[in-house]
């Protein structure tokens, strides 16, 4: 392997996309072992996922039943000893089945795929009753031992069935086939892998993202949340029925250009509620011949069943105190960005369809980071940004081409890439990807998991934290920490204006990037009538841009929030150190507990 321990480096690999119908193998009319588990898999293994409901993809589905109950047998959690690790299923004659949930990763997954397997394959017609049995799921607050954090427990798995059992059912409008069948529409398509996303959010310490891409003519998708919000004595409260929606971005996926008035309304949506955005599927085709869609931010260009590989380089890390870049160490740096890439791509995927799809591509994604800091700090105008983008798109297709060479295998299929950097980058405190940072001084918001030792470590130092906008505030699932950050000398944010900002994206796509290059856009209210016209212009040279108003302070805890200087040095004051040893505190805490409880379950005392 590549020694990787060089300054500015860091390696990330991601599950990414995933097109709707194999949500459900629709190819299969039996639906086998795939049903669902491919996207689940993917959101289970702390990943992203894209998927697309065009209604091409969706007439592919099969039909659900929507006459079989759905009971729910008391959780009595079993001793550790007797968990299933995997999940099985008892009939009961021939109209009941019980699904036995399985304690891991692999055993969720089974049990979405044997419960979509039971609604739809002809084998099960004479079913009416499917009793899902958790008493094997770990309860909640239990130690994950290889993911971190603790167990949620058995509760967010059932509120995943009984939610999308729900969803299937109250179709009052929605014609039924003789045997009490549904067709799905793009937008059941979409909850359903939003509901299991938000189960995914619950189950674990890493939140899930995705993205959905639909039709252009797909109005129900559009405004699909539009009442994600419901206000209730004077308070803006979230509608725990749609509550699910919030897990995926949703982007028209444009097939030909649009027209100027679509393009109009489309970018007042965007200024009023950021959504929904748009994927220039022409664009995306051109640059890759068989593009089916994107990763959850838009930045790799993706085939069904492809993942991205990300690596990312902090150039920041090679100017000096006196503003001098080293470009060699930097381009040394880029070279290996590249090849541990490649050599991450080599891996074995053990679902055979999505192994078959790697070897072929090969893809990777070499992105940088702290651009805006580095070009301010180096002093570097726009010709010698563009010249050194050049030369370092150059670095790593050079060494990408070399390193397959020398493994005797694929090329990669596209090399170069930007992504958001918005959590690698707080390593550093460098501005994220291409942007400029977020203002002199500003607020950084963090999510993390209730149940997380970390959270209970911020506790303790009493820093500022919250509870996730529309979640109960006695009994959240997500906390918001808030950290102060003071950013590098140089041009931030609100020094320039959103044509700037688009004509940076263009710059990276015209001289580095061979993906997209992920970028949010913030426009002020007197701007948004030449955003509309550039994207009208330069439509051609981009594939998705994210924009969002300048004024974003109608937002609840933005991760984002520009503070002043007085504010910034009364909150760095009021922090207390972070002290790393509070963080074995509390994980043996957890440890202990967990011995605690089970003492004697296997007639053995534990050793401490």
């Amino acid at each position: 392997m590549e020694n990787c321990r060089i300054k500015g480096l860091t390696t990330i690999l991601k599950w990414s996309r995933i097109r709707v119908e194999y949500l459900f193998k629709a190819q299969d009319p039996q639906l086998g072992k795939d049903i669902v588990c491919t996207a689940v898999k993917a959101v289970d293994n702390v990943s992203g996922v894209g998927f697309r409901v065009l209604p091409r993809d969706v007439d592919k589905l099969p039909k659900i039943r929507t006459d079989i109950e759905v009971i729910h047998k008391y959780y009595e959690p079993v001793a550790k000893d007797q968990r299933r690790e995997y999940t099985d299923f008892d009939f009961d004659e021939d109209d009941v089945v019980t699904i036995n949930v399985g304690d891991s990763k692999e055993g969720w997954i089974q049990s979405l795929e044997y419960y979509f397997k039971f609604l739809v394959n002809h084998a099960y017609r004479p079913l009416k009753r499917i009793i899902f049995n958790y008493d094997s799921v770990r309860p909640k607050g239990e130690k994950l031992k290889t993911f971190g954090g603790t167990a949620s427990g058995h509760q967010s798995l059932k509120r995943m069935f009984t939610k999308i059992d729900k969803l299937l059912k109250e179709k009052p409008a929605r014609a039924l086939d003789q045997i009490k069948r549904v067709k799905l529409k793009p937008i059941d398509a979409m909850d359903v892998a939003n509901i299991i996303a938000e189960n995914v959010v619950s189950g674990g310490v890493r939140r899930s993202s995705q993205i959905c891409l639909f039709s252009q003519e797909d109005k129900e998708i559009a405004q699909a949340k539009n009442n994600l919000y419901v206000k209730e004595n004077n308070e803006w409260i979230i509608n725990k029925e749609i509550s699910h929606r919030q897990m995926s971005n949703n982007s028209i996926f444009y097939e030909a250009k649009p027209s100027k008035k679509q393009l109009q309304w489309h970018v007042k949506q965007m200024r009023f509620s950021g959504e929904p955005g748009f994927i220039n599927a022409v664009e995306g085709s051109r640059r890759r011949e068989n593009f089916k869609g994107v990763n959850p931010c838009a930045e790799i260009l993706l085939d069904s069943r492809g993942v991205c590989n990300l690596t990312s380089l902090n150039v920041m890390a090679f100017v000096d105190d006196e503003g001098q870049l080293d470009k060699k160490a930097m381009f040394e740096a880029q070279k290996l960005s590249a090849r541990a890439g490649y050599r991450m791509a080599l891996i074995e995927f053990e679902l055979p369809e999505w192994d078959q799809i790697n070897k072929r591509d090969r893809l990777i994604g070499t992105s940088l980071t702290g651009w805006q800091d580095m070009k301010n700090a180096a002093d570097l105008n726009e010709a010698a940004e563009a010249k050194l983008l050049e030369e370092l798109r150059q670095v790593a297709k050079k060494a990408a081409i070399e390193i397959a060479k020398e493994a005797g295998d694929n090329e990669p299929k596209l090399i170069t890439t930007v992504k958001p950097e918005g959590t690698q980058t707080q390593m550093p405190t460098v501005s994220s990807g291409l942007h400029y940072s977020h203002s002199a001084y500003y607020i950084r918001r963090v999510r993390i998991s209730a149940s997380d030792p970390l959270a209970r470590v911020c506790e303790e130092l009493e820093y500022p934290i919250h509870p996730e906008v529309g979640q109960d505030p006695d009994d959240p699932e997500t906390l918001v920490v808030e950290f102060p950050v003071k950013a590098p000398e140089g041009q931030v944010k609100g020094d320039v204006d959103a044509i700037d900002q688009l004509e940076t994206y263009k710059m990276f796509m015209e001289n580095y990037v061979d993906h997209n290059a992920s970028i949010t856009v913030h426009v002020r209210d007197d701007e948004w009538e030449a955003v509309e016209e550039w994207l009208w212009e330069n439509w051609n040279s981009v594939v998705g841009i994210s924009f969002i108003s300048y004024s974003d302070n109608f937002y609840d805890l933005m991760p984002y929030e520009e503070i002043t200087e007085e504010e910034y040095q009364a909150r760095r004051k009021a922090m207390e150190k972070f002290n790393p040893s509070l963080v074995s505190k509390y994980e043996t805490e957890y440890l202990e507990r967990e011995l605690d409880s089970s003492s004697c379950e296997g007639g053995a005392c534990p050793v401490r």
